[in-house]
């Protein structure tokens, strides 16, 4: 309807006024029309992402990590990298990991309550 309008001889101004639409979309909306034929909504869908280990490669992973459990991501990339030859980023193979049900947790140190002690000691005095 806005494409016709303006074929019809409708400036952009006036049809972007009649439409309440901007002069801009009144331009987009004639090019794409002239470009592709229609003024169907393009595909936005996004296309599935390529998983770099694969669900037949998760046992493989989970063996890695059991026998490296304080290693890094950029650490089981390595390994990684030196077993089966693809090179994978740190935030693929930390997608991988979670996908494997394994989380990386932080070890706990002791030192913190040693300190605790020390602290309520010399308050004491």
């Amino acid at each position: 309807m806005i494409v016709a309008a303006r074929a019809g001889g409708m400036s952009t101004k006036c049809a972007a006024e009649t439409f309440q639409v901007t002069p801009r979309s009144i331009q987009n909306f004639v090019a794409q029309q002239r470009n592709t034929g229609t003024l169907e909504p393009g595909s936005c869908a996004r296309q599935p992402s390529s998983r770099k280990i694969t669900p037949e490669e998760e046992n493989d992973l989970r063996a890695q990590l059991d026998s490296h459990p304080d290693a890094t991501i950029d650490e089981h990339c390595d390994l990684w990298r030196e077993k089966t030859g693809t090179k994978i980023s740190s935030s693929a193979m930390g997608e991988s990991i979670r996908r494997a049900n394994w989380t990386y947790k932080k070890k706990r140190f002791t030192q913190k309550s040693a300190r605790k002690q020390i602290d309520s000691s010399s308050a004491a005095c």
